[in-house]
């Protein structure tokens, strides 16, 4: 047996489950998915962007504050590999950008980071 995997949205490409979800699977792939890209078939996820409170970035990082996000990687279909956060002391953390997502509640890992200025 296997096991199967179900996403609404792939954002264009599949992942690998390794990327997705922490353990390899040899028979998952990536495969190009443009309906997933279609804005008529797709539009909450075709296009999207959030604001997240920096208290909520500080916590996926289990970090006092953050004053700088860097996207240190990108797998190869595209998602954010691995991310690391500095906090206001210089401390730097660095996890996974599945684990960033899943944390933040962003809708997918496939993202570009932009600074917000209040």
């Amino acid at each position: 047996p296997i096991t199967a995997y179900f996403f609404s949205s792939s954002g264009g490409k599949t992942e690998l489950a390794l990327n997705a979800w922490g353990s390899a699977k040899a028979y998952t792939q990536i495969v190009d998915d443009p309906g997933s890209l279609e804005m008529a078939l797709n539009p909450r996820f075709v296009t999207w962007d959030r604001t997240v409170a920096q208290s909520v970035i500080a916590a996926a990082f289990l970090l006092p504050d953050v004053v700088a996000l860097e996207v240190l990687s990108r797998n190869e279909s595209g998602t954010v590999g691995q991310i690391r956060a500095t906090s206001s002391t210089g401390v730097q953390f660095t996890i996974r950008g599945e684990t960033f997502r899943s944390r933040t509640k962003i809708p997918s890992a496939y993202f570009d980071l932009v600074s917000v200025q209040n």
